[in-house]
């Protein structure tokens, strides 16, 4: 069953990179592509000519890759154009480039990265640059919670990749309870309390890793475990520095529609800071792969 991947590019470095990125990582005989562009010149003859370029240079990319790939193009807003590109066609995977500047930078990040993630009915790889490591392999960090999101993000990266170029780290983080102390009696946590949840969370988290890392071994992945301790989006973005991670994968909480566009959470903020990130909600409506 193969997977079907929207990659939206404007020809620029961050779409370069997610498409470099995306060769790397995918397996051709498990995905199928269609390459997305959205004019932003006036001038049509302009227009004309540089979506050709652009679109015929990154089929060529991926057909080299051994990626199918087709070409599709839209005019107007790109934002516009990657929602209508969703509602006709159930996608399992969107990928896009990330920059400050371009009309795909400013739809991830120039208007609060998460509201790519809350419209899109699917997950997204939101890339910002590739690692320089002279290798074909993708260093992966996964970071799991137990949540159903996160699931979804394993599957996605399970459903698209090639196991045999993809080394995986799972990581569960122990986030330290944040206490309260006043002069009132009762007004704090006692330390054996404290002990207590810490103990908890630490044994939680270690039963997260484990059973990632059954998965995707199961899978055929060469996966490693780890826990840490303290701000999930501290202790993530830091491990993915530590270990040279090219990619890192995450599930984004259940929250509301206004929750979702604010820039508190840790898929959001790990997305606006690590060089790739690919971000799953929970499952919701049905897609065909």
């Amino acid at each position: 069953m193969q997977t079907r991947i929207l990659f939206a590019t404007d020809g620029r470095a961050p779409a370069k990179h997610a498409g470099e990125l995306l060769r790397r990582l995918a397996d051709p005989g498990r995905v199928t592509l269609t390459i997305l562009h959205a004019d932003e010149y006036g001038n049509r003859e302009v227009a004309d000519r540089y979506a050709q370029m652009v679109l015929e240079e990154a089929q060529q990319e991926m057909h080299d890759a051994g990626i199918t790939a087709v070409t599709a193009r839209a005019d107007g807003d790109a934002a516009v154009a990657v929602e209508k590109e969703l509602t006709h066609e159930d996608y399992g995977l969107i990928v896009v480039g990330a920059g400050n500047h371009t009309w795909y930078g400013s739809l991830v990040f120039g208007s609060v990265s998460t509201h790519l993630l809350y419209m899109a009915s699917a997950p997204v790889l939101v890339v910002h640059r590739i690692q320089e490591t002279g290798s074909d392999h993708v260093r992966v960090l996964a970071g799991v919670d137990g949540s159903p999101s996160v699931e979804h993000a394993m599957d996605t990266l399970m459903a698209v990749s090639d196991p045999s170029r993809v080394d995986v780290e799972v990581r569960s983080v122990v986030e330290i309870p944040m206490v309260a102390f006043s002069g009132h009696p009762g007004g704090y946590a006692p330390p054996s309390y404290m002990d207590e949840l810490i103990s908890e969370g630490r044994n939680a988290a270690e039963a997260h890793v484990d059973q990632a890392l059954q998965r995707f071994r199961e899978a055929g992945y060469r996966a490693e475990g780890s826990v840490g301790e303290g701000a999930a989006t501290t202790d993530l973005l830091d491990r993915a520095r530590a270990i040279g991670a090219d990619l890192v994968v995450l599930g984004a909480r259940g929250l509301g529609a206004i929750a979702r566009l604010t820039v508190g959470s840790v898929s959001a903020h790990v997305a606006r800071h690590a060089s790739a990130t690919l971000v799953a909600h929970a499952l919701g409506r049905s897609t065909r792969q």
